[in-house]
């Protein structure tokens, strides 16, 4: 089997791309931090202290990074990116689970390392969507982009003219024919020159109901 080999220029964009990209971030980031204060709030930390919230964002980025490693790895998109119209796509192989994790690494610390994460790869990386986490995984972010028909130009059909068979003819005179009267259906056959066997016809007539056969019909 001949590996997959895509380049990002294969996968088109929008000017609204790296809108995009922020926002299925910061859904993500959310359901997470959500997630971690409801865990500290369970377990009856004070959320009005400082350290409470240094191990709130340590919790956040853990599980960030689990979860859409996770989520990547099984359908190409976190629920931030299925939400705003993105998924990751891999430039060589299937996306394999180490792969994803790369990516997401950075998320450890979230925003700080992400932005940097982002702005390394817009400068050096070989298609600017790439963070450079996507370009050591071979890996890509792009949209989701409905294709859209285009409506072809109406031509006419031009049918062409059959062409009218032609005429079956009996072949009194030469050649060997058969076939059935059309007034009483008898069979006859058309005989060489010479030929005295039983034919069905007598004068070009059929010998049961005297119906004239006519060559050509």
């Amino acid at each position: 089997m001949m590996a997959r080999e895509v380049h990002p220029s294969d996968f088109e964009r929008t000017e609204a791309y790296f809108l995009k990209r922020f926002f299925g971030y910061v859904i993500d980031l959310a359901i997470m931090m959500i997630i971690s204060i409801f865990v500290f709030l369970i377990a009856g930390f004070d959320l009005s202290a400082a350290l409470t919230w240094i191990m709130v964002i340590a919790l956040t980025g853990i599980l960030l990074v689990l979860f859409k490693t996770a989520t990547e790895w099984i359908k190409k998109e976190s629920p931030g990116k299925f939400l705003i119209g993105l998924r990751v796509e891999p430039l060589e192989e299937d996306l394999t689970l180490p792969a994803a994790f790369l990516r997401n690494i950075t998320g450890a610390i979230p925003l700080l390392l992400p932005l940097m994460d982002m702005a390394i790869g817009f400068a050096g990386s070989e298609d600017n969507r790439q963070k450079i986490t996507d370009s050591i995984s071979k890996t890509i972010v792009v949209e989701n982009i409905p294709i859209v028909a285009r409506e072809l130009p109406h031509r006419p059909v031009q049918m062409e003219p059959k062409e009218r068979p032609e005429p079956f003819r009996l072949g009194f005179d030469s050649g060997y024919a058969k076939g059935n009267c059309p007034r009483c259906g008898a069979p006859y056959r058309v005989l060489p020159p010479g030929d005295e066997r039983f034919n069905g016809l007598w004068n070009h007539r059929c010998t049961w109901c005297n119906y004239m056969i006519q060559e050509g019909v």
